[in-house]
């Protein structure tokens, strides 16, 4: 006899990932397809299977990947969480839920997310005004610089 329970028991794989979330989900997906907890626990170990095939995929690419990949990557990855850190601290909710899902999908490694963030990062180094010259106390003010003698 067919049993669809009205909770599922379900058990995510080891190193999956997988959060009260995703068993959330797949539980939802169970119960309105009429599942048993068998058929609902398969179906969590196949989405757990592609989820895994999906990060080894982003992550062969990335490393193969002619600007971020390879003896490239620790710079690449250094500037791209220069950016995260500096837009989005890994201390803010909204930080922390962002590189808990790119981890979880894999997408920390999706190459053009890399190159991306990576840009952006390097970019923000170059973000600094010209230097004046000398301490700050000798440095003058944009009117001065523009207008010597002004006033």
């Amino acid at each position: 006899e067919r049993v669809v329970p009205e909770t599922y028991t379900l058990t995510p794989p080891a190193d999956s990932g997988m959060d009260a979330a995703d068993l959330a989900a797949v539980s939802a997906i169970a119960k309105q397809r009429g599942m048993t907890n068998e058929e609902a626990q398969a179906e969590l170990e196949f989405t757990a299977q592609r989820l895994a095939t999906q990060r080894e995929t982003f992550n062969t690419r990335l490393q193969a990947h002619p600007e971020v990949g390879g003896d490239k990557l620790a710079i690449a990855q250094a500037n791209a969480n220069k950016f995260l850190d500096r837009m989005l601290p890994a201390d803010d909710p909204d930080g922390a839920e962002l590189r808990a899902v790119l981890q979880k999908g894999g997408f920390n490694n999706y190459a053009p997310l890399v190159k991306l963030l990576a840009r952006a990062g390097a970019a923000m180094g170059e973000d600094r005004p010209p230097s004046t010259g000398g301490p700050p106390s000798e440095r003058r003010s944009l009117a001065d610089r523009l207008f010597p003698g002004g006033s």
